[in-house]
């Protein structure tokens, strides 16, 4: 299936020059190279929304006349910063002196919803809009923060000497690049499937076409007397508190031999408090890594001074 639309004049563009096209509500960028080829990607920067065809087209690369973000046209491709989104890019020919872009094969309006801030969450984002999905997406989730990156809580956010911050994955701008709404604070709480619709732990439902979980794993929890007392980490919050409780002199008991165990165990030592770690299995990291190099991660860690 193709939809070609007529443009422009084949010679209504000049040789390395850009034309602007509005169709349906939408803007194209239409180029014409040194070799006489045609290209077309959309209209708009993918950092700040702003016209392409006021840029400055060079070497088969447009440069918006904002922030200087640079895309090659032939392949809508981003180079380099303040851009991180590629344009997207139309097929093109030219009939009798005419130039036509073929818009079909683009056009996707379903709306995709994704439950889950994290990693996941975020990558998918940025990964639908890479292979050019146009539609609305909505990313949901749960905390008050933007979409962070959590392996850095059972380290810099423990033992830096400032006060720490999330280490973000998406900011407020990427997120306004990316044409994604962002929802936080709200639980995923239920999700209804013959409607298509999610219901928030504020009462709000939000509709969808398209649903991608990305709400990860949880910690399991101590299950025994007093297990309750136990802190887990999953979240920054979780990370301000066990910094909090990791103060100097004070012992500290993990339960947990894996990565994250392992250096929360680190975190605690270089903050300087007595620890010792508990692992149910016959060695430590005994899902991740073979026998060799657990033990010369045991030997570095108890030459850290903590009981493993």
């Amino acid at each position: 299936m193709t939809q070609w639309i007529e443009a422009c004049a084949k010679d209504d563009i000049d040789e390395e020059d850009v034309k602007r096209f509005d169709h349906a509500g939408r803007t194209f960028a239409i180029y014409r190279s040194p070799s006489d080829k045609f290209y077309a990607t959309d209209g708009l920067c993918t950092h700040e929304k702003i016209h392409l065809a006021d840029g400055l087209v060079m070497d088969h690369i447009i440069e918006c006349p904002k922030h200087n973000g640079r895309f090659d046209y032939t392949t809508g491709a981003a180079k380099g910063a303040p851009v991180c989104v590629n344009l997207k890019t139309y097929p093109v020919k030219v009939e009798a002196g005419k130039v036509f872009i073929d818009i079909a094969k683009y056009i996707n309006n379903q709306r995709i919803v994704i439950v889950g801030a994290g990693m996941a969450g975020a990558r998918g984002v940025i990964a639908l809009r890479a292979a050019d999905y146009q539609g609305p997406i909505t990313l949901i989730g749960e905390e008050a923060h933007l979409p962070y990156d959590r392996p850095p809580l059972s380290k810099a956010s423990i033992t830096g000497e400032e006060d720490p911050a999330p280490i973000l994955l998406l900011d407020d701008d990427q997120l306004r690049s990316l044409n994604t709404k962002f929802i936080r604070n709200a639980k995923a709480v239920k999700l209804e499937l013959e409607s298509k619709t999610i219901l928030l732990s504020n009462g709000d439902h939000v509709s969808y076409e398209k649903l991608l979980l990305a709400t990860g794993a949880k910690p399991r929890k101590l299950n025994i007397e007093g297990g309750e007392h136990a802190l887990l980490l999953r979240d920054f919050k979780d990370a301000q508190k066990l910094r909090a409780e990791f103060k100097p002199g004070k012992k500290i008991v993990i339960i947990g031999g894996g990565f994250i165990g392992l250096e929360l165990a680190s975190s605690a030592v270089k903050r300087g408090c007595d620890v010792t770690l508990i692992e149910a299995q016959p060695r430590i990291l005994m899902r991740g890594v073979t026998e060799a190099i657990a033990k010369v991660v045991h030997d570095k860690h108890v030459s850290e001074a903590f009981r493993c």
